[in-house]
């Protein structure tokens, strides 16, 4: 059982390892230079989202409302 604070963690590893920032199979040196230099530069907020993306919505039945 993890902590409050600790919840998310697991959820963001797992995004992380998938995403193109750790990637080095199928791109080039300079793709990876690319990915890793923008997650850098960029703040907290557009790190997290770079990392595991936000659905705002989905339906089923049809286009979301």
């Amino acid at each position: 059982q993890l902590t409050d604070t600790f919840t998310l963690y697991p959820q963001f590893m797992y995004h992380l390892r998938r995403s193109q920032f750790l990637q080095v199979f199928n791109n080039s040196p300079d793709e990876t230079a690319f990915y890793r230099h923008y997650l850098l530069v960029e703040d907290l907020t557009n790190c997290l989202v770079m990392i595991q993306p936000i659905l705002y919505a989905y339906s089923f039945s049809g286009p979301p409302e």
